[in-house]
């Protein structure tokens, strides 16, 4: 069993209570959006990100994301950086297939980010790679909604910080255990199986799809040509079955991001 300090108890109660108010008027998306930046700031988090996740029964550690809220960067090129590794199993397969684990089990699970790993040294030449864009200690909480998906809520520390402790994990743990209506927020995505069958670029490009990004700025954020995301998006399309990013966007809920005003419609 947890115990938590008074001040610890007070702040929970009072986020969830803030949360749930049917009296302020709030979408579920800005509810949810609350949640997350709340539970950042209790943690000592200086960015987040919550998504819900279509999962690869077949592969474990393959997933992708096909709803997003998210924020707290230094910078685009940092967000790009941590999209790529994330829709990457490649690169993220061994914190992701831990996810896997809690998915398959269908049981919430939160993990600090030293046990996301068997054999640090292992991964070593990733997490020097993981510092120099910026990115410390993670902590990971994964709580399954139906056996094709998963709601995933990320918290990071900047390079150089300290590490989250175990308070920090009861916390985010209990928080997003008693929020099981906002988990829920997006799943009427019809398109999660098809999204898992995108390659880790093109799940890259669609998350800042989903964002409002125009072409022109993904290109700048992932460092392609705009010929080359052109391409991305053509295939996304095609395998998506629409035919404009409007359709695109109708698809999916992106945790109420708006397309920003000079995002392309194709």
């Amino acid at each position: 069993m947890e115990y938590f300090a008074r001040p610890d108890v007070e702040a929970i109660a009072a986020l969830l209570g803030h949360a749930g108010d049917p009296t302020i008027e709030a979408t579920v998306a800005d509810r949810k959006r609350y949640v997350l930046e709340a539970t950042a700031k209790l943690v000592g988090a200086e960015m987040w990100l919550w998504n819900v996740a279509a999962v690869n029964a077949a592969t474990p550690g393959d997933n992708a994301i096909i709803s997003l809220i998210d924020g707290g960067w230094e910078s685009e090129q940092q967000r790009a950086w941590l999209f790529g590794f994330t829709t990457n199993p490649e690169l993220s397969g061994q914190a992701n297939r831990r996810g896997h684990e809690a998915h398959h089990a269908q049981s919430p699970r939160t993990l600090l980010q030293r046990e996301m790993y068997d054999h640090e040294q292992e991964v070593a030449p990733l997490m020097e790679q993981w510092r120099a864009n910026g990115l410390g200690d993670m902590l990971l909480s994964v709580y399954p909604i139906s056996p094709e998906l998963s709601s995933v809520v990320a918290l990071y520390r900047r390079a150089g910080h300290s590490n989250f402790t175990e308070r920090d994990r009861a916390i985010v743990h209990l928080i997003f255990q008693q929020v099981d209506w906002l988990h829920r927020d997006g799943l009427n995505i019809p398109v999660g199986p098809t999204v898992i069958q995108l390659s880790p670029r093109e799940r890259q490009v669609l998350v800042f799809l989903m964002s409002g990004d125009a072409q022109k700025e993904i290109a700048i954020k992932l460092g392609l040509s705009s010929h080359t995301v052109n391409d991305y998006m053509k295939s996304i399309y095609r395998q998506l079955n629409v035919s404009s990013r409007a359709e695109l966007m109708a698809l999916f809920i992106s945790g109420g991001a708006q397309p920003s005003s000079n995002a392309s419609t194709n």
